[in-house]
């Protein structure tokens, strides 16, 4: 795995851009995130989707995780944005910490997301073509 990681000044000018989005570990989907452009939306969910994200293709669904509870209501609000319907927002335990998940599974929902946001990363998106191409109920036109 790689990270990627900018200088405190890109951090400090975002900071101030999106109303202290990100605060070390602490992070929030902002109001001005939220009303910002459709184009930087889906930039902000495809950068959120290749970071807490899992491709499942023998279960037809993209999870998503992440502790706060809060961004994930965010980030599912964002979607049907894009005419993308997702499952409720669930809760499980991990080495004792409460996490927070939810699904894509939908498979116009699933075609929307790779038309609309898709991934960055290599790996989801193969995945996902994946994914799509083995629904079995109506052939998928993936241009």
């Amino acid at each position: 795995m790689c990270k990627y990681f900018y200088p405190k000044i890109v951090g400090l000018i975002l900071n101030y851009i999106f109303d202290d989005f990100a605060i070390g570990k602490e992070k929030v989907v902002t109001d001005k995130i939220m009303n910002s452009s459709s184009e930087f939306k889906k930039g902000f969910i495809r950068a959120f989707y290749d970071d807490e994200s899992t491709v499942y293709w023998k279960r037809k669904t993209i999870r998503v995780f992440q502790d706060q509870k809060e961004i994930l209501e965010r980030i599912r609000s964002i979607l049907l944005e894009f005419n993308i319907k997702s499952a409720i927002v669930r809760s499980y335990m991990k080495g004792g910490k409460k996490r927070h998940y939810f699904n894509i599974c939908q498979r116009d929902s699933l075609l929307n997301f790779h038309k609309s946001i898709g991934f960055t990363s290599l790996d989801k998106d193969e995945k996902l073509v994946k994914l799509l191409k083995d629904y079995r109920r109506i052939p998928i036109k993936l241009d």
